[in-house]
């Protein structure tokens, strides 16, 4: 009897044993399988971020080198004025729309992209062609009339493959957020499927898909403040610059780029101080730093007569406002310039004009 009992209590013990083991094996194939499903998910959602960055940054590139201040820009002042300065810029960014239009079809692009590109890069070889058409006119003797009237090229249906290009992105990302909100709430659901048995799994579940939802957020809206910044700063007239804490600059719009004398993105990485001259750096570099350290101040106005430098060393009068922006946990500051030159002739003649009426 004893020994039935016995085995009896080792039978049970064994088979709680084993349920325990199986118990403990459900609980560590379930727990391994939702991380597993997050980790796929974090995955996906990587890969296409640095995917798709990378091809936002060239279809901006190709908009950058086309538009305000590029190719276009330096190709209608060729016409108008026959500079060979002008020519050699407008040849410079026909190459960079072109090495940014190769690069994007090393992409996995769609039908539809593929014939935006193929719009694009047609726009591009006329322009490039009527570029060579405009160079011999003018060796010819031409004016800037009749060689204006040989090169006129329809470019609408670039515009036109641009704005679907950028369309495509914008669609591709929602898509691809739509898809990993999904998978998030797919993962969810299964997580929830083991509350009873394994509330752990559920917080770690929860707790991931918290984080991998705001990550998601946190780009999105990081990508588009960082449009909405590059929008208002290239719309806006007023010359601004944002530049980090140390001052380098990291953004100038195509306003501060004409005001000083710069081609588009030469003012990137130089120091803000190196653009006033050498006798107010000082000063300057402490107004900075002092706005810096308590940015909450709001709009800082850098006193005193202030000179900016243009590239070719020439001075002008300005004033700049110093206000501050965080931007993924960095803080930044933009810097607005206003070229003063009128205004202080304005007022130097109503002080001799007063002068005079006195005398």
């Amino acid at each position: 009897m004893q020994n039935r009992s016995n085995k009896g209590i080792r039978r049970r013990t064994l088979g709680i044993a084993i349920a325990a083991a199986a118990l403990i094996a459900v609980v560590i194939v379930y727990g391994l399988t939702v991380l597993d499903q997050v980790r796929s998910i974090d995955t996906y959602w990587t890969q296409f971020s640095t995917v798709s960055i990378k091809r936002d940054e060239q279809i901006h590139r190709i908009q950058r080198e086309l538009g305000y201040g590029g190719f276009i820009h330096n190709f209608k002042n060729f016409i108008l004025r026959g500079d060979p300065g002008y020519l050699d810029r407008a040849y410079k960014n026909l190459d960079q729309i072109s090495a940014a239009i190769d690069t994007l079809r090393q992409e996995k692009l769609s039908a539809s992209e593929t014939a935006a590109l193929d719009d694009i890069a047609t726009t591009v070889k006329a322009y490039e062609v009527r570029l060579v058409m405009a160079d011999d006119g003018f060796a010819e003797g031409m004016t800037s009339n009749q060689v204006d009237s040989l090169v006129i090229v329809d470019d609408s249906r670039a515009l036109a493959a641009l704005q679907a290009l950028s369309d495509a992105s914008t669609l591709r990302l929602q898509q691809v957020q739509d898809a990993t909100e999904k998978q998030l709430n797919a993962t969810i659901r299964f997580a929830a499927l083991g509350l009873l048995a394994v509330p752990l799994i559920l917080l770690i579940g929860y707790i991931l898909y918290r984080s991998l939802r705001s990550m998601v957020r946190a780009h999105d809206a990081a990508h588009k403040a960082t449009r909405r910044l590059e929008g208002l700063l290239d719309t806006s007239p007023e010359a601004m610059i944002v530049t980090d804490v140390n001052g380098t600059i990291v953004r100038a719009n195509q306003a501060a780029a004409k005001m000083l004398n710069y081609e588009s993105g030469e003012l990137v990485h130089l120091s803000l101080a190196a653009l006033v001259t050498e006798e107010q750096r000082v000063r300057h570099r402490t107004q900075y730093r002092k706005f810096v350290k308590n940015p909450k101040l709001g709009i800082c106005e850098i006193a005193g007569d202030i000179y900016a430098l243009t590239k070719t060393g020439r001075k002008i009068p300005v004033e700049i406002s110093l206000s501050a922006l965080e931007q993924d946990s960095e803080l930044l500051v933009t810097a607005s310039i206003r070229d003063i030159t009128l205004r202080l002739a304005y007022e130097d003649a109503l002080v001799e004009t007063r002068e005079k009426a006195i005398a």
